[in-house]
C-alpha cells in the first residue's frame, strides 16, 4: 500500500524507502519473559534493515559485515548529499553496498542493556552483569548455538578471558564498573523525570 501510494503520488522514483525496527524481546525465549531478562541475546539484538533505492542497479545486494542502527542516520545523510559539520557516532554503510570498502565496525561489537553487556562476534557472545559484585560472565557459541541457550564458559576459558578483557579495555576499567550514571538507576530517574513535568504542566499524575 505505501509503494502504490508514493507510486500514486508520482514521487517513488525520487524516495529512499528504508524498513527497519526497534529491538525484539524474549517471550519465552530460554525461559524469560520481557524485555532483555537475560541480557542482548543474539534474538534481542539483531534487526531487520532493508534498502529499496531508486533505480535496480544494487536491487538484491545483501551485505555481510556489521552495520549498527545509528550508522542509518550518516547513510541517509549520505544518500541525499548533506554534508554535516559536527562528528556523529554513524559511520555511512552505504560504501559497503557500493563495493568500495569491506567493512565498517570490524569483525567484534559490544553492546549493552541496562548493567548487561555483551562482547559478539560470528562465533561467541559473552555476557555479563557489569554492576555485579562478583561477576559471572556467560559464554555462547553462538555459530553453533544461534538461540544462546548453552552457557559453556566453564570448557572455554579463553576464550571467556579474552571476551571479558576487551570489554573491559572498552570501558577503561576492570569489573564489576563503576560508571559516572549508574544504568540500574536510569528507570527511576526518568519515572521521577516524568512525575516532575506533569506536576510543573499541572497534570494529572
Amino acid at each position: 500500500m505505501l509503494l502504490d501510494k508514493l507510486d500514486e503520488c508520482r514521487v517513488l522514483d525520487d524516495t529512499i524507502i528504508v524498513f527497519t525496527s526497534d529491538h525484539g524481546t524474549e517471550v519465552n525465549d530460554n525461559g524469560a519473559f520481557g524485555k532483555n531478562v537475560r541480557g542482548p541475546r543474539e534474538y534481542c539484538a539483531r534487526i531487520p534493515l532493508t534498502f529499496r533505492m531508486p533505480g535496480a542497479k544494487l536491487a538484491g545486494t545483501h551485505v555481510q559485515p556489521y552495520v549498527l542502527s545509528h550508522d542509518l542516520h550518516a547513510t541517509l545523510l549520505d544518500l541525499a548529499g548533506i554534508d554535516y559539520p559536527e562528528e556523529i557516532q554513524g559511520r555511512s554503510l552505504w560504501p559497503l553496498v557500493t563495493g568500495e570498502i569491506d567493512d565498517l565496525h570490524g569483525d567484534q561489537l559490544i553492546t549493552s542493556w541496562s548493567t548487561r553487556a555483551c562482547v559478539r562476534d560470528r562465533e561467541w557472545a559473552m555476557i555479563v552483569d557489569t554492576l555485579a559484585a562478583e561477576p559471572k560472565p556467560e559464554l555462547f557459541h553462538s555459530a553453533v548455538d544461534p538461540n544462546e541457550s548453552e552457557d559453556v564458559a566453564a570448557d572455554f576459558p579463553e576464550v571467556l578471558a579474552d571476551r571479558v578483557s576487551a570489554l573491559e579495555g572498552f570501558i577503561g576499567q576492570s569489573l564489576p564498573a563503576q560508571y559516572e550514571q549508574q544504568p540500574d538507576k536510569r528507570g527511576s530517574c526518568y519515572l521521577h523525570l516524568h512525575v516532575k513535568k506533569r506536576e510543573e504542566l499541572g497534570m494529572e499524575l
